[in-house]
């Protein structure tokens, strides 16, 4: 998407959002960071902590809502970026912030890390 493009489709995001409409968004990481959306749920696949951060900053951001949801998920495909950083990245990932951890930002978790 050029920026222009990448603009008009937030900003009618954002319309609709404040319509209180129930909109679903498929996007990549580019809305991960720096944009101000609202979503009840978000949905990321599974991927070094600091990417599951950003994406959960998309849910409930502005507090309009009672809760938000974030579900992380390991694609069926197993299509994910690869390599040893990448892989080594992830597994500190699930190590501190996996599977049972039901809020990974709450302080007795970063404070394990």
């Amino acid at each position: 998407m050029t920026t222009g493009h990448r603009r008009g489709v937030i900003a009618e995001i954002k319309r609709l959002l404040d319509k209180g409409l129930d909109i679903q968004v498929v996007s990549t990481s580019l809305l991960e960071a720096g944009v101000d959306l609202d979503f009840p749920w978000v949905y990321r696949a599974w991927a070094p902590a600091e990417s599951p951060q950003q994406a959960a900053g998309r849910c409930h951001r502005d507090g309009r809502l009672h809760c938000g949801t974030v579900v992380t998920f390991k694609p069926s495909d197993g299509k994910q970026p690869h390599g040893e950083a990448y892989g080594a990245a992830q597994d500190a990932s699930e190590t501190h912030f996996g599977r049972g951890v039901p809020d990974p930002d709450g302080l007795e978790v970063l404070e394990r890390c």
